[in-house]
């Protein structure tokens, strides 16, 4: 197949006007059109079935001639002069009905006569759409008969080219993938991984016969066709024999043949073998479950389109007396019908005038070797005409549906309750502060650990810091009420909390956990209690006032710093914060120079997170895919993978800046190794960038 461009912008305004651009277009401004190639082989065919041979010449060939409307169409003599024959000029009509009647009403014809010899009298033509036709039309010298030839194009559907998925091509836009829906088929194994050092690496295959479904719309026509070549997203198991330019020719190798009208699906069955991996972390059990289920994938295209119609070469004839209006006879005939079973007049002609066309086997009787019309020798008419397809470079939008079996890996969990809660800097176990220092305590990173029958200290599996709280207690653990010592504040948008020494004394920073929120592999609905925990983190906060002497140069040093947050003096707010800040560092007064602290994330605790759906494994690669966020005001999405499973060593982001976005490839990874994913979405104010909490991580080895 050819694809040629046609500069018309009347695909999303007019069918009728864009219809009539792509039948008129000619190849590289000069060669034939569409419509004047059908009419040559239509005037090819009416010879043979009316018996002319070359040279006849007589007021049916003439009007034959004239159909064209370019002589040098359908004859060597283009100069035919005729006042017996006169040219049906290039017409658009709404319905066949109506084309008919135009066409023997130019003869004068009575209604009963275009009642007796019309071809299109039923409903259906009536409310055929719109349909172009062009003829010739003449009498005989003596009068007693007139007669009408035409081509008839009608039954116009579109039909979008996708010759690449690749968004370098500049049609694809963007691809969803829904949730997996079960129907209820799974494979279970059942996993411990007892080790407090290592992962469990496992994997298991389903092999199953799957269905796909194609389900498409196109936008600016309810009428269209999956005709041409179409070639859907390879990473979907759907791959074309060939992929070329959208501006010269595309290969005709085609995935799907049949035809579809607007709301209709075409399916497709193959076999699969699933197989997921699973890195089971230490101190952990789960499940590799695989459901036989439905997901949804959408994949958009802007992409340009073909037409399809039917081709029909009509013949019209009636006699009357010399002398009156008596009716002698009416006939009509369709002399070739080309679409009339696919829609698709180009393929029939293919499959009749060039792959058959010696076997004297046609639908309508056509010897195509033997065609009066000395022109046709050449041939390639056939073929140039079938092949050549006029292109509308303006894109309609198609929508690829693809539902597929697939698989999920469920219920990794902690195999040991939570019994240790440390901190991971050990030095922090004492902190000292002057009146008026502020401390960031949400920036202290801790540790969740777990112990086995042999009192063997792992850790514990899905252990989060936010998943809890810091308070102020005395030496005995009670929590304390005064605030005349130091003070603890929690800003709701950011999510920090920030510890301010007040007067002298001594007080301590303890941590709760959130007692509803960590159970066990074994006993999912029993939830680790602050009692129930061995240790947790209790640092003591001395506070002093500072030097006199120290606060007369403070009082004389205009730029100081005095009573900042240890973290105020830190660039721009919009940086990322990528390792892990020196949270064991306070400022004070007489600190000088201050130590500055890494600027952290401004983190809104109230705002929607986003959640991971898949991690596929690739070759030194990992497919991310997760759930769009419907949040308002969401504008993108932040992505960290690392191969440490809490993000504080070899750790990296990607910054996704489209919402409607829910996949990304991350490429060049290590083989072998295992990575950790998390995601995030943020909104932005006033310049900076707003985040929500991270989801939860998944993990996945790399090929």
């Amino acid at each position: 197949m050819t694809y040629y461009k046609v500069d018309t912008n009347q695909f999303s305004k007019s069918q009728v006007d864009f219809y009539r651009d792509m039948l008129t277009s000619r190849r590289d401004g000069w060669l034939p059109s569409p419509k004047q190639k059908w009419t040559k082989i239509a005037g090819a065919i009416l010879r043979q079935k009316n018996g002319h041979k070359d040279g006849d010449r007589n007021p049916f060939v003439d009007a034959i001639a004239y159909m064209g409307g370019d002589g040098y169409i359908l004859t060597d003599e283009p100069n035919i002069h005729n006042d017996r024959c006169i040219e049906i000029p290039f017409k658009e009509a709404g319905s066949l009905q109506q084309m008919e009647k135009d066409l023997l009403s130019c003869l004068n014809y009575s209604e009963s006569v275009i009642g007796l010899c019309g071809l299109f009298k039923d409903s259906e033509s009536l409310n055929s759409g719109p349909v172009f036709y062009r003829g010739g039309m003449g009498w005989e010298a003596d009068g007693k008969a007139y007669f009408v030839v035409a081509v008839l194009f009608s039954d116009f559907k579109v039909t979008p080219i996708l010759p690449d998925a690749d968004p370098a091509k500049g049609n694809f836009v963007e691809t969803t993938v829904s949730d997996v829906t079960s129907e209820g088929g799974e494979l279970n194994s059942q996993l411990i991984n007892r080790a407090a050092d290592r992962t469990l690496d496992a994997s298991q295959t389903i092999g199953k016969d799957s269905v796909v479904t194609i389900r498409t719309e196109v936008t600016g026509s309810k009428e269209y066709s999956i005709s041409e070549t179409l070639t859907v997203g390879a990473e979907y198991g759907f791959t074309g024999a060939f992929k070329g330019s959208v501006e010269v020719s595309v290969g005709a190798s085609q995935v799907f043949h049949k035809s579809l009208t607007e709301g209709q699906d075409t399916s497709k069955t193959f076999h699969t073998d699933n197989t997921i991996s699973a890195g089971l972390p230490p101190f952990t059990g789960g499940m590799l479950k695989q459901v036989y289920g439905t997901q949804q994938v959408e994949t958009t295209y802007n992409c340009p389109v073909a037409l399809t119609y039917r081709v029909r070469v009509l013949q019209y004839r009636a006699g009357y007396k010399k002398n009156g209006q008596n009716l002698l006879d009416a006939q009509s005939y369709v002399r070739a019908d080309f679409g009339k079973d696919n829609g698709d007049a180009r393929k029939d002609l293919y499959n009749r005038a060039v792959i058959n066309k010696n076997n004297n086997v046609d639908p309508d009787g056509i010897h195509w070797n033997n065609m009066p019309e000395t022109i046709l020798s050449m041939n390639n008419l056939y073929e140039e005409t079938a092949t050549e397809v006029p292109m509308a470079s303006t894109p309609a939008t198609f929508i690829a549906t693809l539902k597929t079996t697939s698989g999920e890996l469920k219920g990794i969990a902690p195999l040991y309750p939570l019994k240790y809660v440390r901190l991971e800097n050990k030095a922090l176990n004492e902190l000292e502060m002057k009146t008026g220092d502020t401390y960031r305590v949400d920036l202290i990173e801790l540790e969740g650990l777990a112990e086995n029958e042999q009192r063997l200290k792992g850790p514990y599996y899905g252990f989060d810091k936010s998943f809890g709280k810091w308070i102020l207690t005395d030496k005995n653990h009670k929590e304390l009420t005064d605030e005349s010592v130091a003070t603890l504040t929690k800003n709701d948008r950011t999510g920090a909390v920030t510890l301010k020494a007040v007067s002298d004394g001594t007080v301590y920073l303890e941590y709760l956990i959130d007692e509803h929120r960590y159970s066990t592999y074994t006993n999912g609905s029993l939830y680790t209690t602050n009692k129930n925990l061995k240790e947790f983190p209790s640092i003591e906060v001395k506070i002093t006032s500072p030097p006199v002497a120290a606060e007369k140069d403070a009082d004389q040093n205009e730029a100081g710093n005095n009573g900042q947050e240890q973290s105020a003096s830190t660039p721009d707010q919009n940086q990322q914060n990528t390792t892990s800040p020196a949270v064991d560092q306070v400022q004070s007064e007489n600190t000088t120079p201050p130590v500055v602290l890494e600027k952290t994330d401004n983190v809104d605790k109230k705002l929607k997170k986003t959640s991971l759906s898949k991690l596929k494994a690739g070759k030194k690669s990992i497919t991310i895919t997760w759930k769009k966020n419907d949040e308002k005001g969401i504008k993108g999405y932040e992505i960290q993978y690392s191969t440490n499973k809490k993000f504080n060593e070899d750790s990296k982001k990607v910054t996704i800046n489209k919402i409607k976005t829910t996949s990304k490839t991350i490429k060049k990874l290590e083989p072998k190794k295992t990575y950790y994913v998390r995601i995030r979405s943020f909104k932005k104010s006033g310049g900076e960038k707003i985040y929500s909490k991270w989801s939860k991580a998944k993990s996945i080895k790399v090929k």
